[in-house]
């Protein structure tokens, strides 16, 4: 639930969860993952706003096919290289492609932009002669706001047939977000659409589970990571994030190559200031702990 006590300048959000009052606060966090401008938005038009979530968390890749063959596709320090495949994008939301799986032969090439991320990547691998990170993947979950989705469509070709796996490898991704993640990526991609971020600017994002690493998602967000998978950044906007219990998390967290050639390094963007936070929590008789979380602030923006 949220509410707006004078449009545009106090909100409050209030979640009541049936689990402990830790993982209440970090449905808060993400919920604030898109900051002031987003919940203006939902202020103003609540209605449409909450069909366009809506439609962004039941949306399943059953739209257009594309094969490709011999394709790279950059995105600062990642190379993705598709040797043969086929993309099969999520039915378009508020106007804009916003997703697409793969289903193919694939490799991930990360580039570290600094000797300090090179040496963090050679110390999770154990190869203190690490360069380049490299693994093999069948099958690649994407989300954007980005010139991603005109980039495939204009390096492949409408394919005979959707592959058949891909509605598989995006029910995978979608419980590992849930499940393993604890967080809500689609949040973010909602954000721009609101906003209607031009896509030389949006969002890129991709979860594969390789051959060499766990399951892994790579970012690339020009506006910085905000909380999308934890609270532990200072206005880095490019990442690979692993899902692993022993060593999950940032393997490589960084600012975007372009900042660090330039020598200017952007600070956490932050979209609100909170002004009140609580959390009441009650143990039932069946053990069962229900919290409610109730946080309220004022958006910067």
């Amino acid at each position: 639930m949220y509410s707006a006590t004078t449009p545009g300048t106090r909100f409050s959000i209030e979640t009541r969860l049936r689990f402990s009052p830790h993982r209440a606060a970090a449905a808060v966090a993400a919920a604030l993952i898109a900051g002031g401008r987003l919940f203006a938005a939902l202020a103003a038009d609540a209605p449409s706003t909450g069909s366009v979530y809506a439609s962004l968390r039941a949306t399943r890749p059953t739209g257009r096919a594309v094969a490709v063959r011999d394709w790279t596709l950059e995105r600062d320090v990642f190379r993705f290289h598709f040797a043969s495949g086929t993309f099969q994008f999520l039915p378009s939301v508020g106007g804009r492609t916003v997703g697409a799986v793969f289903v193919g032969e694939g490799s991930m090439d990360l580039s570290p932009a600094t000797e300090g991320e090179r040496r963090r990547l050679a110390f999770q691998l154990g190869d203190k002669k690490l360069e380049i990170l490299s693994d093999r993947f069948e099958s690649l979950v994407l989300l954007f706001t980005d010139t991603t989705a005109q980039d495939i469509e204009s390096h492949g070709v409408p394919a005979p047939k959707p592959p058949e796996r891909a509605g598989n490898a995006y029910e995978r991704f979608f419980k590992k977000q849930r499940k393993e993640l604890k967080n809500n990526l689609h949040i973010r991609i909602l954000e721009d659409l609101l906003e209607e971020t031009d896509p030389r600017f949006g969002v890129f994002l991709a979860y594969f589970d390789g051959k060499r690493l766990p399951p892994a998602f790579a970012v690339v967000d020009p506006t910085g990571l905000a909380g999308q998978f934890s609270s532990e950044v200072g206005g880095e906007g490019v990442a690979l994030y692993v899902l692993d219990e022993q060593k999950g998390g940032y393997w490589y967290l960084s600012h975007t190559k372009k900042e660090i050639a330039a020598g200017r390094l952007s600070g956490a963007r932050l979209r609100c200031d909170a002004e009140h936070y609580a959390v009441e929590t009650t143990i039932q008789k069946n053990a069962r702990i229900r919290g409610t979380t109730t946080i309220r602030f004022a958006p910067r923006v």
